[in-house]
């Protein structure tokens, strides 16, 4: 039969040479290894995954399956990614928080992933090296920021700065005013860039600072040589557009000790609010109790009241917030005033009652006879019985001694 040409020879044998070398490339792809390596945890891509992304292309070519490429790099992505994770960070308070928010951590680029990758097993060699990420932390423990980082407590505010481990700066800084909806977001942040001897624009405000550090957007860290004081509750009305504010020494020497990619923890912590913030809240609502007493009547009393026994209850420290005392005080002057000048108008008024019915009296004398001395009699007895302030209200008291004088001619004639 063999002789005879009854067998279809095959048009492609086993000795041809785009066959083998169709094989070899085939054996070269699936004979790469690739291991990752994620801190002290690795991850190996070798031939038996390998070899599922590879075909035969229609010009006897090796096909790669790049959609099966990158079903693998999502893979390892969800497991190793800890960019916008939550974040676990026992805090210089000694109480462990939970940050959320944020876009600080490790993030694997898939297309860079897919393309070096595909790179490597073109190559042909074993590899051993990290992922290809769009953004880098620092540690690949159990905590991606390391033990580096800037540790923000809105509710305190007060920031620490870490670096190795150690701290470096301690300060308390003045964050987003959050009566004007301008409070300073929370979250895990890289920092953005450094820059020195910047100019921060935005709407109504143009402000130079020596040591600018975003981290947000236009969110970051700088110097505020325009303030004063730091620290207490300044953010709640008169805090920052978002940044966090701080002293000069302090942003220098973080400044100094930082670079982009730094993260940034910002959380709140109720209960860390330092004695400062809590005596400035107290004098706040002092503050506002006696704004509350406006244009001060008879009717005033109770508010002025409230707030004398507030602000006679606070400490001295928190007295010192008090910014609008010498108002209290011209409210009670005010109303002592006006309870002054009632007592008197009453006083007038009751006097002015009494000196009617003497006025009357005189009236009644009439034209002086003989007869007329019960008449000035009474007349007199209750001039006299006046208190002087009505006696000064008798207005014809005259038409009184006048009619005594005539009486007493008459009847001594």
């Amino acid at each position: 039969l063999e002789q005879s040409g009854c067998y279809l020879e095959p048009a492609i044998g086993d000795d041809h040479k785009d066959l083998l070398a169709l094989i070899d490339a085939l054996n070269q792809y699936v004979g790469v290894t690739i291991t990752y390596d994620f801190g002290d945890d690795k991850e190996i891509l070798d031939g038996t995954t390998i070899s599922t992304w590879l075909s035969e292309g229609t010009d006897e070519k090796v096909s790669i399956d790049e959609e099966e490429v990158l079903a693998f790099v999502k893979t390892l992505a969800k497991k190793y990614n800890t960019a916008y994770s939550p974040k676990e960070l026992k805090t210089s308070y000694g109480t462990t928080v939970t940050i959320t928010g944020g876009f600080y951590g490790w993030r694997i680029d898939n297309g860079g992933e897919v393309e070096q990758i595909l790179a490597d097993l073109k190559a042909g060699k074993d590899v051993e090296r990290e992922p290809v990420y769009l953004t880098t932390a620092n540690s690949h423990g159990e905590h991606d920021y390391g033990d580096s980082y800037v540790e923000i407590n809105l509710t305190a505010q007060h920031l620490y700065f870490y670096k190795n481990g150690n701290l470096v700066v301690d300060s308390d800084f003045v964050s987003g005013n959050i009566s004007k909806g301008n409070g300073t977001p929370v979250g895990a942040y890289p920092v953005t860039y450094t820059e020195r001897n910047a100019t921060l624009k935005g709407e109504n405000y143009s402000s130079d600072v020596s040591f600018w550090m975003p981290y947000c957007g236009n969110v970051g860290m700088h110097d505020a040589s325009w303030r004063k004081t730091f620290g207490g509750n300044i953010y709640k009305r008169n805090g920052s557009h978002g940044c966090v504010n701080l002293p000069y020494a302090a942003a220098k020497a973080i400044f100094e000790n930082i670079a982009a990619g730094y993260p940034v923890l910002v959380y709140e912590l109720p209960g860390t609010e330092s004695p400062k913030a809590i005596a400035m809240d107290q004098g706040a609502s002092v503050v506002d109790a006696i704004n509350g007493i406006g244009e001060v009547s008879l009717g005033s009393e109770g508010a002025i009241t409230n707030a004398r026994n507030a602000y006679n209850g606070l400490s001295e420290e928190a007295k010192s917030y008090v910014s609008n005392y010498s108002t209290l005080e011209a409210a009670e002057a005010a109303y002592a005033g006006l309870v002054s000048q009632e007592a008197e108008n009453q006083a007038n008024n009751e006097a002015q009652g009494q000196a009617n019915g003497v006025i009357d009296l005189i009236g009644q004398i009439g034209k002086v006879t003989t007869g007329s001395g019960d008449a000035i009699k009474r007349a007199r007895d209750a001039y006299n019985a006046l208190s002087d302030r009505a006696k000064a209200m008798v207005s014809n008291y005259d038409t009184l001694t006048a009619a005594e004088e005539e009486f007493k001619s008459l009847s001594e004639s």
